[in-house]
C-alpha cells in the first residue's frame, strides 16, 4: 500500500468514526433523559468527592448522596448558559463510551468502575499537564462540593445556623 492511499484511508476513517459518535450522540442523550443518566454517573462521583465528609451510616448517607445529586442537577439548570453547557456535555462525554474512553482512558464506563479507579481519573485529572481536564476536575469538585453544602440539613453540623432575619421567610 502506497503511503498515499495509506493516509487518505487513515483520514476518512477517522472522519467516518467521529461523524458517527456525533450521530451516537446526540440520539443517545435527548432531554428527556438528562437527569437520569446523570444521576447514574452523579452516584458513582458523590461518595468519591465527598470522602470523609459523608455519614458512615448507611441510610443517612445514602440520603446525603441522593439530595446532593438533586442539588446538583438543579444547580446545572440554574447556571449561566455558557457554562451549563459545558457541565452537561462534560457529563455526556463521560457517559458516552467514545468520550469515556478519551477522557478516561477506559472503555468500562465511569459510574461502573470502583471507587479507587474513579479516584485514580480524578487525581491524574486534577495532576494533568492538559487545562481541559484540570477545569474538568476542577468543575465537577466545586460542583459537588457547592451543591453538598448547600444543604440546609448539613448546615448545622457545621456549627452553622440560618440568621433570622426579621421580616424574611
Amino acid at each position: 500500500m502506497r503511503r498515499r492511499t495509506f493516509l487518505t484511508i487513515g483520514i476518512a476513517s477517522t472522519a467516518a468514526m467521529a461523524f458517527g459518535v456525533k450521530l451516537y450522540s446526540d440520539k443517545a442523550f435527548d432531554d428527556s433523559n438528562y437527569d437520569e443518566h446523570h444521576r447514574v454517573l452523579l452516584a458513582a462521583l458523590v461518595p468519591v468527592l465527598l470522602d470523609g465528609i459523608l455519614p458512615e451510616v448507611t441510610q443517612p448517607r445514602q440520603r446525603a448522596i441522593n439530595r446532593c445529586i438533586d442539588n446538583c442537577l438543579t444547580t446545572i439548570s440554574l447556571l449561566p448558559e455558557h457554562q451549563a453547557e459545558q457541565m452537561q456535555e462534560l457529563l455526556q462525554s463521560l457517559e458516552a463510551q467514545f468520550g469515556n474512553l478519551l477522557l478516561v482512558g477506559s472503555i468500562t464506563p465511569l459510574a461502573l468502575q470502583s471507587p479507587a479507579q474513579i479516584q485514580q481519573v480524578l487525581e491524574s485529572w486534577r495532576n494533568s499537564f492538559i487545562e481541559m481536564l484540570q477545569q474538568a476536575y476542577l468543575g465537577l469538585r466545586n460542583l459537588i462540593i457547592a451543591s453538598y453544602y448547600s444543604d440546609p440539613d448539613v448546615w448545622p453540623t457545621l456549627g452553622y445556623h440560618k440568621p433570622n432575619i426579621p421580616g424574611a421567610s
